[in-house]
């Protein structure tokens, strides 16, 4: 027998179907879909990859980013079933674009990692990443005053500056 889920705490974006359905704490931080693309290949706007190979991962934000843009809706949409995989077909050359996570592409790509060559070329969807929890769960309301204690001491601000991340307001 498998035992329900008490706690979902990796990058889950905040929107008005998981609010019906769990207890959800404050944003703790921002993120944004964000378009990759091999360094030098040409990008101006979304349009760019109209009738081009994006991928993302299946069911993920980057996904409902990608059918949310009038341009990428032309895209030929290649389902992944993770982050990670999409960069491999970018580095790889079987897709143009990917949409990922802001937060997962910092952390992925650039200087000393093994995609050097794919740089964040368009920010897309702002979203806020929240701690979810059972709903009528009270176990939220407790990680929400632990929240307000590493807002007011400064911990959040640390961990953010420390991770290169957008701290939500």
């Amino acid at each position: 027998m498998q035992s329900p889920i008490d706690c979902i705490w990796n990058g889950l974006t905040i929107d008005d179907d998981r609010k019906a359905t769990m207890e959800i704490t404050r944003p703790y931080v921002k993120n944004a879909q964000v378009v990759l693309i091999k360094e030098g290949t040409p990008y101006n706007g979304t349009e760019s990859l109209i009738g081009k190979t994006v991928v993302a991962e299946q069911g993920s934000a980057g996904e409902k980013t990608i059918e949310a843009d009038d341009n990428l809706k032309q895209a030929n949409f290649v389902p992944k079933t993770l982050q990670t995989d999409c960069l491999m077909e970018l580095k790889s050359g079987t897709a143009d674009a990917a949409v990922l996570d802001l937060t997962l592409a910092k952390t992925m790509t650039g200087k000393g990692t093994n995609y050097e060559d794919i740089i964040i070329v368009d920010h897309l969807a702002e979203e806020d990443y929240g701690v979810a929890f059972r709903k009528g769960s009270d176990i939220c309301a407790e990680v929400n005053k632990i929240f307000d204690e590493f807002i007011k001491d400064g911990t959040i601000a640390a961990l953010a500056e420390k991770y290169g991340l957008e701290l939500a307001e």
